[in-house]
């Protein structure tokens, strides 16, 4: 696969997963409590930083653009949790659909362990990313788990 070809399915991975909020504005989004972030690249010892989700300050588009273009993660490991990202939006479609087999605290924990993967793989290199992702969390999982934002996909 050429390298262009990568870009053009890596973006449309993402765009699968946060494009729901980009699509449907009357989403209302639970209030998060602070997320903690990670540990500062230069002091190790230090508490950890919080974001606290903000809806109104989450743009999915600025977001997905981020993920792609981030030095922080390799080409490889970008296409490997885009391919976890789609299994994970197919078994919400499923789920959805009642032909699923996983629960939704199963597709819960698929969705928190791949955010998980992608914070720890940028924490350190792409700060702002991370402080973005980690605010997008929970708006990202009402879409997804609401039946009817995720069929705008």
């Amino acid at each position: 696969m050429k390298r262009t070809e990568t870009i053009v399915w890596w973006r449309q991975r993402l765009l699968s997963l946060f494009g729901a909020l980009a699509l449907s504005s009357s989403l209302a989004a639970p209030t998060a409590p602070a997320l903690p972030l990670h540990r500062g690249a230069q002091d190790h010892g230090a508490e950890l930083q919080h974001v606290v989700a903000s809806p109104a300050a989450f743009d999915a588009r600025h977001l997905e653009e981020g993920l792609r273009n981030t030095r922080a993660v390799g080409v490889f490991t970008k296409l490997s949790l885009a391919g976890e990202a789609k299994r994970i939006h197919a078994a919400l479609l499923d789920y959805h659909a009642g032909t699923g087999g996983a629960t939704l605290e199963q597709l819960r924990e698929r969705y928190d362990l791949l955010i998980n993967e992608i914070m720890l793989l940028i924490q350190d290199k792409d700060t702002d990313l991370s402080a973005e992702l980690a605010a997008a969390r929970e708006p990202l999982w009402a879409a997804l788990s609401d039946a009817e934002s995720i069929k705008a996909l």
